[in-house]
């Protein structure tokens, strides 16, 4: 599995916030908010399918950031489930 931090903007009227959040739901292995419309996903695609995943349903001017990374730091996410956390630290190890 892979891990990767994805942050969007939603400028466009679909998708909504709710249908995005769903979108991420249903591809994606382990998935936490963290920030607002930033999300940890651990996913088995590379960065290239899980941008195309996400891509697919939004629109012309929205904007989408996918970044892999095995290392992190964080403090005050919204994260409140800690099996993303212990998934996130369990690549640490890999």
């Amino acid at each position: 599995m892979n891990n990767f931090i994805v942050s969007y903007d939603l400028n466009g009227r679909t998708p909504t916030h709710a249908e995005m959040d769903k979108h991420i739901r249903m591809g994606c292995h382990q998935y936490g908010r963290i920030l607002e419309t930033v999300w940890f996903i651990q996913a088995s695609s590379t960065v290239e399918q899980l941008f195309a995943y996400l891509w697919k349903i939004m629109s012309p001017n929205d904007r989408l950031m996918v970044v892999e990374g095995n290392y992190a730091a964080f403090m005050n996410l919204l994260v409140v489930d800690q099996v993303v956390i212990d998934a996130w630290n369990g690549q640490r190890a890999a």
